[in-house]
């Protein structure tokens, strides 16, 4: 399963008009479209599949409509597509699924939420910092800062990981916050 976030989802995230948890705005973020729940699981732990299915049967999340019917059930002929004659032929070798969303704007809701679930109410500075910044080069220092703050605070692999998902969602063009962000990463591996 795929889990893709719905117009509803989508509100959330913008106006938190629902009264989602951290964890479960979290788990939004990650619904991307092009995650799969065994990575969303890896990224959350066991508790998240239940969560990605109480969030779907809310109405925040839906699973991604796939190229085939059987597309999961036979991944060579969702590779190839579904032959039809609308000449919508997949050539052997190419995927069809979208290259992952990158931008500083994700980036920071992702930090946003991951520094309210680890720092609870004392992340209220920090959140405040995330949220001031109102220029790409203010964003991407706030971003840098908050997740050198996380490293001194939370355990190694908790910093790592988050560290990982941030180098992950930052966009490309912007290889200078991308370095710093995996150069605090690096001795975490070490001490996870």
């Amino acid at each position: 399963m795929t889990p893709t976030k719905t117009d509803k989802a989508h509100d959330e995230l913008k106006h938190r008009g629902h009264g989602l948890t951290p964890v479960e705005r979290q788990i939004l973020i990650l619904c991307n479209g092009t995650r799969q729940l065994a990575e969303i699981t890896a990224l959350m732990g066991p508790q998240a599949a239940a969560q990605v299915q109480h969030l779907t049967e809310r109405g925040f999340l839906r699973a991604r409509t796939q190229a085939a019917p059987d597309a999961e059930s036979n991944p060579r002929r969702a590779a190839r597509g579904t032959g039809a004659a609308s000449g919508s032929e997949v050539p052997a070798g190419k995927t069809s699924a979208p290259a992952p969303r990158r931008s500083l704007v994700m980036a920071r809701m992702y930090l946003f939420d991951m520094m309210e679930r680890i720092l609870g109410q004392q992340s209220d500075v920090v959140r405040q910092h995330l949220r001031a910044a109102a220029t790409q080069d203010q964003l991407a220092v706030a971003i840098v800062d908050c997740l050198q703050l996380l490293v001194e605070l939370a355990e190694p692999s908790v910093a790592l990981r988050v560290a990982n998902q941030l180098a992950e969602m930052l966009p490309l063009d912007q290889p200078q916050i991308i370095t710093r962000v995996q150069a605090l990463a690096r001795p975490l591996g070490v001490a996870a």
